[in-house]
């Protein structure tokens, strides 16, 4: 889970350039610049921008990136602040880094191993392509010592267009003319795939908070309104024409051609949300108490393309849910917590007889414990967990075009992170992750076999990491660091069915830091930085799709970085 924060205007003057170069023949410039526009400071800016030319591994299509996000904030009193955001992000990638059957990758091939050098796609018809921009305001008002009023706005437009060639579940045959002969287990049979999204989005929140003490007991209530609407079209195809190719000695026609889309649709979704929430501190206890109510609107419009009718399918869903959180401060530096909350969130959708769905529902425990020992730079967190969603999408059995409403998922596990100084300019990063997690619903499929019980794909059920940093004395190299990290993921499964396993893997990372500034006064704010990511260049499996769509990881790769801030 990745919070995204928007970069917002500072009081004190950024200034910062950047620039990337590395593998894969990336060229990248970056720039932050913030700051006041007028002697008073009620006028604040700031403008962050990217441009990236790069390629990617194997294929050589482009993987570029522009990026700009102008803002501004105007304060005309202490009590008021309104900020204006917006952001343009255009992507050009040549979509995936192609990927191979599991024989040739994860087991033998009588050919030998596919290379990971290896591109199989079709570079005039693989392709990744968004367009993104949004736009939207943060308005915040102090009433008075108790009161303060907050409404946050957005509305943007996304827009991609993917196309990608990924391979069929065989070989083609030793004999084209003869269905029966062997599999020659190195030319691939290819379908192409191809979907163009549009998607709008609105959404406004309101906020009134009060902040009240009674007696020894503080409080912060928050009561809210948040509304959002959003339109997308989706039209999907999924086959079509395209050569086979030898994934030894892949030369590609460039010849890929769609059908007609199989999946048109368009949906719009309106959603209201009311919210009221306490957050409660007494002595060293603090607890949150919060509810929500969701009403939501979802109107699907699917057209058929064999009868070139529409169908249209309103669904209304509403659900209250809540969470309760308490913890407790110790002098010691230990603070033990346990929470607990509830989730929902519409299903867009039918089922094959024409029934919409109901709302995805979910419910998650946790308890934990923090610890910082006072005066000191030391964390350390662990906590166990257990989420259950229900209501879940799971495969009809009857119709693989369709879905069904059976499923329920549960994960539970334990998480373990601490951040140290060892020693003098030695600090530790460590963290590890168990997940246990399983399927405790679902459905048959036409031959009677069930995912009932199995681990979900793709989910390792152990992640560890450890990350040295070590800063050099100033007597000795100033302003130089050195950082090394090793990264271990556990076996985890290539399919629903749990039939084949994808072997775990350890990997290695290094980064040198220098903080010229440090060495020379006179360079002061020039900083160079080399990160090295895969230092072994290891050859793995990185995760399966299917048996015919195992993607390895990342191949090394060095990047060398230049900042200047002034």
């Amino acid at each position: 889970m990745i919070n995204v924060v928007s970069k917002r205007p500072t009081a004190q003057p950024l200034r910062e350039l950047q620039l990337q170069f590395g593998d894969n023949a990336r060229r990248q410039i970056a720039g932050d610049f913030s700051g006041p526009l007028d002697a008073e400071g009620k006028l604040l800016y700031r403008l962050t921008g990217l441009l990236r030319d790069a390629s990617l591994p194997a294929s050589g299509l482009p993987n570029d990136r522009s990026f700009i996000a102008p803002s501004l904030t105007w304060k005309p009193s202490g009590d008021t602040s309104l900020t204006l955001l917006s952001h343009y992000l255009r992507i050009r990638d040549g979509s995936s880094y192609g990927s191979f059957p599991e024989v040739g990758t994860l087991l033998p091939n009588p050919n030998g191993q596919f290379s990971r050098k290896t591109y199989v796609g079709d570079p005039n018809f693989d392709r990744f392509n968004q367009d993104q921009w949004m736009v939207g305001y943060l308005f915040d008002h102090r009433l008075n010592d108790t009161l303060s009023f907050r409404q946050n706005a957005r509305y943007g437009s996304i827009k991609v267009d993917y196309g990608q060639v990924y391979n069929q579940p065989s070989f083609v045959t030793v004999d084209a003319d003869n269905p029966d002969s062997p599999a020659n287990y190195r030319v691939l049979s290819r379908f192409p795939f191809a979907s163009k999204e549009a998607a709008r989005i609105a959404s406004i929140d309101n906020q009134l908070q009060a902040k009240l003490r009674w007696g020894d007991w503080q409080h912060t209530l928050l009561v809210g309104l948040d509304y959002q609407r959003s339109r997308n079209e989706q039209r999907t195809s999924n086959s079509g024409t395209v050569s086979d190719i030898d994934g030894y000695l892949p030369v590609s026609t460039g010849l890929t051609t769609t059908a007609d889309p199989w999946f048109d649709a368009r949906t719009t979704l309106s959603q209201t949300g009311f919210y009221l929430q306490d957050q409660i501190h007494l002595d060293r206890w603090s607890l949150v108490l919060a509810g929500r109510y969701d009403k939501a609107d979802t109107d699907t419009r699917t057209l058929t393309t064999a009868t070139a009718r529409m169908a249209r399918v309103d669904q209304h869903d509403d659900k209250f849910t809540g969470r309760a959180a308490l913890m407790y401060n110790f002098d010691s530096g230990f603070a033990p917590y346990l929470s607990y909350s509830t989730s929902f969130q519409p299903a867009a959708g039918t089922d094959r007889q024409g029934n919409p769905f109901e709302p995805t529902t979910g419910r998650q425990i946790e308890a934990g414990l923090k610890y910082q020992p006072a005066g000191s730079k030391a964390m350390v967190t662990a906590a166990v967990y257990e989420l259950t969603q229900r209501n879940v999408l799971t495969p009809d059995p009857l119709s693989r075009s369709f879905s069904e409403q059976t499923g329920e998922v549960r994960v539970r596990g334990l998480e373990l992170e601490a951040k140290a100084p060892l020693a003098r300019g030695l600090d530790v990063i460590a963290s590890y992750a168990y997940t246990d997690s399983r399927v405790t619903r679902a459905n048959a499929n036409a031959s009677g076999a069930s995912t009932l019980g199995k681990r979900f794909p793709y989910v390792p059920e152990h992640q560890a990491a450890l990350w040295l940093d070590y800063a050099f004395p100033m007597e000795i190299a100033p302003g130089l660091s050195l950082g090394a990290g090793v990264r271990r993921i556990s076996t985890t499964y290539g399919d629903a069915a749990n039939q084949f396993r994808v072997p775990g893997v350890t990997v290695m990372d290094a980064a040198l830091r220098w903080d010229l500034g440090r060495w020379r006064p006179s360079l002061k704010g020039l900083r160079l930085a080399l990160n090295v990511s895969n230092l072994a260049d290891k050859t793995y499996v990185a995760t399966c799709l299917s048996s015919t769509g195992c993607y390895y990881g990342e191949r090394r790769s060095v990047y060398v970085t230049a900042g200047y801030s002034w």
